[in-house]
């Protein structure tokens, strides 16, 4: 069992299908789509100037049939949300907690022969140290 990748594919097909009943309202056969001048000049903008690195790639969709007009946009949507959810999301209780995310941190970390150091074991969230003692103690180094 793979939980991701079984909610993940009802929810693509879900976002599949609106895509599709919607995209078949407005361009029921591929000729359209052909020569619809303003989609084919959004697709060819997407591709060679949003991607200009990857312009070349072969993979890229020739958005020539329904189909092709169907599964860039439920790429699209599916990025920016079944995806992104299960990627990101999650990260709070990693990412909340300090220590995991250096950056965060306003001091230096206690080495083990400070006396801090016993207190920022216990609890490393607690203290706060200010910008002033991280560079007086960079200019010591």
């Amino acid at each position: 069992m793979y939980p991701y990748a079984q909610d993940g594919l009802l929810i693509w097909s879900a976002i599949e299908n609106w895509v599709r009943s919607y995209v078949n309202r407005y361009y029921p056969n591929s000729s359209l789509i052909c020569n619809d001048k303003e989609l084919q000049a959004w697709y060819a903008e997407s591709v060679n100037v949003g991607h200009a690195d990857l312009k070349h790639a072969a993979w890229w969709p020739t958005l020539a049939r329904v189909d092709d007009l169907v599964s860039i946009p439920t790429t699209v949507i599916w990025l920016a949300s079944g995806q992104h959810a299960a990627l990101n999301f999650g990260r709070y209780p990693y990412g909340g907690f300090v220590p995991n995310i250096p950056s965060l941190m306003r001091k230096l970390i206690p080495e083990e022969n400070d006396t801090e150091y016993a207190s920022f074991v216990a609890d490393p969230q607690k203290d706060e140290i200010d910008r002033e003692e991280y560079r007086k103690k960079e200019r010591r180094s």
